[in-house]
């Protein structure tokens, strides 16, 4: 079995091991690709910017980069998706349970084309469903 064969399997193994899957569906439609098992990353770090002084900078910038890694022919056609500019989102599970929804920003090919490694961006909803409505309690106490 070649290094590449190797590194692959293991791959799988790990994934099944963490319990983390995919589900894409192709913003252009075709077959989707559902639950697959994927190796998934969530590496959090901040970037401080600090000056003394009464005048100084003091701002946080916090990022979040996640990443999937999974065998290329489990997702075939999202790297030629993303690279045309299509919105692509897949949703990620561990254990059946959702961690979330997040937009693909590039797929590059590794281990000589056998993996893919997707970097992503987490889908936030900015708006809660009530926004701009007044909280039953409050409504009810000034409505009477």
């Amino acid at each position: 079995m070649s290094w590449a064969a190797e590194s692959t399997a293991a791959i799988i193994e790990l994934a099944s091991v963490f319990g983390h899957t995919a589900t894409w569906h192709p913003a252009q439609g075709g077959t989707a690709a559902l639950a697959q098992p994927v190796l998934f990353e969530s590496a959090s770090a901040s970037l401080d910017l600090k000056a003394g002084g009464n005048d100084g900078i003091n701002t946080s910038f916090d990022y979040t980069n996640y990443q999937i890694t999974a065998p290329s022919a489990r997702f075939p056609g999202l790297k030629s998706a993303v690279d045309s500019g299509q919105e692509e989102q897949v949703l990620v599970e561990e254990n059946g349970e959702p961690v979330g929804r997040f937009h693909v920003r590039d797929v590059r090919y590794v281990n000589g084309g056998q993996l893919i490694t997707a970097r992503l961006s987490e889908i936030k909803s900015h708006a809660e469903p009530n926004r701009g409505r007044a909280h039953p309690a409050l409504d009810h106490f000034f409505t009477g």
